[in-house]
């Protein structure tokens, strides 16, 4: 990478880092000083997690990726998600889910945002059973009595946010990814 890419990267670091939300809260009387404190320590978090992402950028990416306006926003998004979240796990999925944003060959339809934010409704006991579930395609929950109740309800949340329909199966739960679900699973590197 060029010395000149380098640049635009750190000045979009500095630009998410930054900005309108630090003036206005510094102009809160007694926020500011609460603001200041905290700031210097989410600033040492940022940072770093920042130069992780951008190690990743240099070892994954090209100079000519920065070139597709669809795929630097897909980068911003990416890169104030990863910032964001706490869970390394998580970061690690985001990462792939950009990842795959550049190898798609139709990135209009490509729900990058979407897979984001649900990086953020599911817990990581969720995107295991997403795993066990595009692992097999089609996923009957076990009779257990307390392992059912607790996949059931993971599966239902799936059913909500689009991930999967049921298909019944002798009169017992199954259920099958949908199109979003199976392209979520792929941008995260889960077997189907």
């Amino acid at each position: 990478m060029t010395d000149k890419n380098q640049v635009k990267i750190v000045k979009f670091i500095k630009g998410t880092l930054g900005g309108a939300f630090d003036q206005a809260i510094t102009t809160i009387p007694g926020v500011n000083i609460v603001w200041g404190a905290i700031k210097g320590g989410v600033s040492a978090i940022r940072s770093e997690r920042a130069l992780d992402f951008i190690d990743y950028f240099q070892s994954n990416f090209e100079e000519s990726d920065l070139s597709d306006e669809e795929f630097v926003d897909v980068l911003g998004n990416a890169f104030e998600e990863f910032l964001r979240q706490r869970d390394v796990h998580k970061r690690d999925l985001i990462k792939k889910i950009l990842l795959a944003f550049k190898q798609s060959k139709n990135k209009r339809n490509f729900e990058a945002e979407r897979m984001f934010q649900l990086l953020n409704l599911l817990s990581n006991n969720q995107i295991n059973d997403l795993a066990s579930l595009s692992s097999f395609g089609v996923f009957l929950p076990p009779s257990e009595e307390d392992f059912m109740a607790e996949r059931i309800e993971n599966f239902s949340f799936f059913k909500m946010i689009g991930l999967v329909n049921p298909k019944p199966v002798n009169k017992n739960p199954n259920y099958q990814l949908t199109q979003f679900g199976k392209d979520f699973a792929l941008a995260l590197k889960i077997k189907l």
